[in-house]
């Protein structure tokens, strides 16, 4: 694995220095190395250092990223407006030469050079291709099963694409299979992509700041998703401070707002202390109540299912095009139940009888990825429906049978003799019976 040299830029350690502690927290419980680097500055901001003077924008995060070379590290950020800027001025700088030129003719006069040879990732890059989502979902030691988590990728993260080339502009997928790897389920929502609006506020705008918060804020609040989660200090301001502006209004959203790395340091088992969380403007006691409850209904779980298995299992999603019953019946959906059942719903699924719908096919089994699979899980779940005595007529009716009989449906005799076939030898009935303790 690379070596990696923090770039906070300007927001995170002055107003929001929690995503700091959060980050150097999780970071350190991966094993992730990464130093600090004296001496860098605003990366700049684009939208207003680079309209102005774009030679100077370029200069400067060209300087930033000498830094990073003369360092020999990767550059890793937690911004994505810091990430825009320095992946794009290198982008830049690579691709024309006649900048490059320009830009070390000025950083020639406080003696530095730059050779283009520093590279920077976003902290989900990081995450992405250089840990892995798979090796990230084996490091979890307390998943936050059950919790539905609204992800905002924020404009910088995915675009422009040609120059960051992270994942799809419009349709992203990254930042919620690492959501997903953590043991929560990331929730899909009409304004997903739309921007936070913070710029507006820049722009002296600040109805319409507030505005574009509340367009994502109420869609939210309705889905009941237990936090929104944000990769960008601009986006996680402004759906924290428009928010608590909103509120002293009268207009209560109740939507929390964290960080990708605190929900990931959580995920690790770290302490709220460790991870700063009392920092948040909206509270997050609604998450963290959730989150226990669900916590003490997994105990429940635990004599009866491997919890790693099950909450893999539900976090994985892998063979959800796989089963032969879905394609017949789309509203039933094997991977659903399981979320149930790993978010602690497993009387609910025992009462509704869902998971006798599978037919036992193997097909999952012989996919699975995990060598868990969903059949193993229902398995469990129709054995503790037996013991229970809930389920369908049909399965009692055949249990009934079985244990009474030796066989799983009577034999005609007259069918036998229209085909001319022999009498069926005598039944194991009675020792079936006396073995199962009948007689």
């Amino acid at each position: 694995m690379a070596r990696y040299g923090y770039f906070w830029g300007c927001y995170i350690p002055s107003r929001m220095p929690h995503i700091e502690k959060a980050m150097r927290a999780a970071f350190a419980a991966l094993g992730i190395a990464a130093q600090d680097l004296e001496g860098l500055s605003c990366c700049p901001e684009k939208s207003m250092i680079k309209n102005a003077d774009h030679d100077m924008w370029l200069t400067m995060a060209a300087r930033n990223l000498d830094i990073a070379e003369d360092a020999g590290v990767t550059i890793v950020t937690p911004c994505t407006g810091c990430y825009g800027t320095l992946k794009g001025a290198n982008h830049e700088l690579a691709a024309h030469p006649d900048k490059l030129a320009m830009v070390n003719e000025r950083l020639a006069r406080i003696g530095r050079v730059y050779h283009g040879r520093t590279e920077v990732k976003h902290t989900l890059e990081v995450l992405w291709d250089d840990f892995g989502a798979q090796t990230l979902r084996q490091r979890i030691t307390h998943p936050l099963t059950g919790l539905r988590v609204a992800v905002h990728n924020g404009c910088h993260l995915v675009r422009p694409s040609k120059e960051l080339a992270f994942d799809d502009p419009f349709a992203p997928r990254k930042y919620d299979t690492l959501v997903d790897a953590l043991g929560a389920t990331s929730v899909d929502y009409a304004t997903k992509m739309l921007c936070c609006g913070g710029l507006l506020a820049r722009a002296d705008d600040q109805s319409q700041a507030e505005h574009m918060c509340r367009l994502k804020l109420s869609e939210l609040a309705k889905l009941g998703v237990d936090c929104l989660t944000t990769t960008c200090p601009s986006c996680t301001m402004q759906y924290e401070y428009q928010q608590a502006n909103l509120a002293r209004a009268g207009e209560v959203y109740d939507v929390p707002v964290l960080s990708y790395m605190e929900l990931l340091g959580l995920a690790l088992g770290l302490e709220l202390e460790e991870l700063g969380i009392s920092a948040h403007r909206i509270s997050t006691d609604r998450f963290f109540a959730h989150w226990a409850s669900l916590r003490a209904a997994q105990d429940t779980l635990a004599p009866h299912f491997d919890l790693k298995g099950l909450t893999g299992c539900a976090a994985c999603n892998g063979c959800r095009n796989d089963c032969p019953v879905n394609l017949g019946d789309p509203t039933w959906v094997p991977n659903e139940i399981i979320r149930r059942i790993a978010a602690g719903d497993l009387d609910g699924v025992i009462a509704d009888m869902s998971v006798w719908k599978c037919h036992e096919c193997y097909t999952c089994s012989d996919r699975c990825c995990q060598s868990y699979s969903m059949l193993e899980i229902f398995r469990t779940v129709k054995h503790l429906s037996v013991e229970r005595g809930v389920v369908p007529g049909g399965v009692a009716d055949g249990i009934a049978t079985v244990t009474g009989t030796g066989a799983m449906i009577a034999t005609s005799e007259a069918a036998r003799k229209r085909l001319k076939l022999p009498a069926v030898p005598k039944s194991g009935a009675d020792e079936v019976a006396a073995l199962l303790g009948e007689k």
